[in-house]
């Protein structure tokens, strides 16, 4: 990998990371991407230009209405005075305050997302530094594997909790009979075999136990009951 940007791996994922709402493979994002939210808007600027033709406002007026209105800023310097209108508000002004709320939603995401993208391609093609690789090496071994490799990178990107790896890393060790660091026949076969004999001890304790309670009938079934009721005082 090539390191013309300059820039470290740590000092590029610091960027990166922090930023949610990024799941999976996604192309670059476009400016065509947002043109799928035009007749959301048209149908806003329309709401608003039929309530100013009813209120007799102007057209620079229609769209400071319809401006103000759907992005809840509502100076109140224009208002519905028409009963018609008043009617109409009531069934704009929700719609419209909601749709202006998703589209700058979605825009703000879009431009999260192109400074997340550029970031990183740029982390694609940095190299590591003496730096990274400490902040890399968790067991301080002096190298890094490629299990840590990824693990550093998933979690920074915040593409994985830390939580989650622990739990498989517990998960691995378990079914590693071995301990060899390889799940093999061999450790499935073991491991297995240790769930029979579980089993079978749990048998056999349950076996032991119904014969004590058998043994403890009989006893107490040869006793006279006056006998047993003085033991039981």
């Amino acid at each position: 990998m090539s390191h013309d940007s300059g820039e470290s791996l740590s000092s590029l994922l610091s960027e990166v990371e922090g930023q949610h709402g990024h799941s999976g493979a996604r192309k670059l994002p476009v400016a065509t991407d947002l043109l799928r939210y035009w007749p959301a808007a048209t149908a806003i600027l329309l709401g608003g230009v039929c309530i100013a033709l009813l209120e007799s406002w102007g057209g620079v007026d229609a769209l400071y209405f319809t401006v103000v209105t759907a992005t809840t800023i509502g100076f109140g310097d224009y208002s519905a005075s028409l009963s018609m209108t008043k009617l109409c508000c009531l069934i704009f002004i929700p719609l419209s305050v909601a749709t202006t709320g998703y589209i700058l939603g979605q825009v703000a995401q879009f431009i999260i997302d192109c400074r997340r993208e550029e970031k990183l391609m740029k982390l694609w093609s940095t190299d590591l530094s003496v730096e990274d690789l400490d902040a890399l090496d968790e067991d301080e071994s002096g190298g890094v594997s490629k299990l840590e490799y990824i693990k550093f990178m998933l979690q920074a990107m915040n593409k994985c909790e830390p939580a989650l790896f622990d739990n498989l890393q517990a998960q691995f060790d378990r079914i590693d009979v071995l301990g060899d660091g390889r799940i093999t026949k061999k450790d499935l076969t073991m491991r297995a075999k240790r769930k029979l004999k579980s089993v079978s001890k749990k048998l056999e304790l349950s076996a032991y136990k119904r014969s004590l309670v058998r043994n403890k009938k009989r006893s107490l079934g040869g006793v006279r009951p006056e006998a047993v009721s003085r033991l039981n005082v």
